[in-house]
């Protein structure tokens, strides 16, 4: 083989190393991407929907990211978009966040909960009235 015929050589070489490479890195970022829908209903009724893509592996990391809830280190979710429900709190009643998977009323915490690709979640003001004594 001639000098320039071992250059082209591994300069096709070259360009098909790097052309994989590109490929799989390209394919590996996309399959990372998860994709959601987030309804939060506020205590008048008004619904605020996003879709919202995102490279975290579970729903409370993604919120945090995209500012939509504070870190919370005990889990409890307290602010939603800025909007705190201690005004809505007394000694007969206590205003909450509830969490929705689907039409579910979740069983694990926004914290604890994977996120699943074109998976819906909710968030709820709701009322717990404590019982009289």
């Amino acid at each position: 083989m001639t000098r320039t015929n071992g250059r082209l050589v591994l300069r096709l070489l070259l360009l098909i190393v790097v052309t994989v490479a590109l490929t799989m890195q390209a394919a590996c970022s996309s399959a990372d991407t998860k994709t959601f829908t987030l309804n939060v209903i506020s205590a008048d009724g008004q619904t605020r929907t996003e879709t919202i893509k995102t490279e975290k592996t579970k729903l409370g990391d993604a919120l945090v990211d995209e500012e939509i809830i504070p870190f919370s280190e005990d889990g409890f979710v307290t602010t939603v978009y800025g909007d705190d429900l201690s005004s809505l709190s007394n000694d007969k009643q206590m205003a909450y966040w509830a969490f929705y998977i689907g039409d579910n009323y979740a069983d694990t915490g926004i914290f604890d909960t994977d996120i699943t690709d074109g998976a819906e979640y909710t968030l709820k003001v709701d009322i717990y009235v404590y019982p009289e004594s």
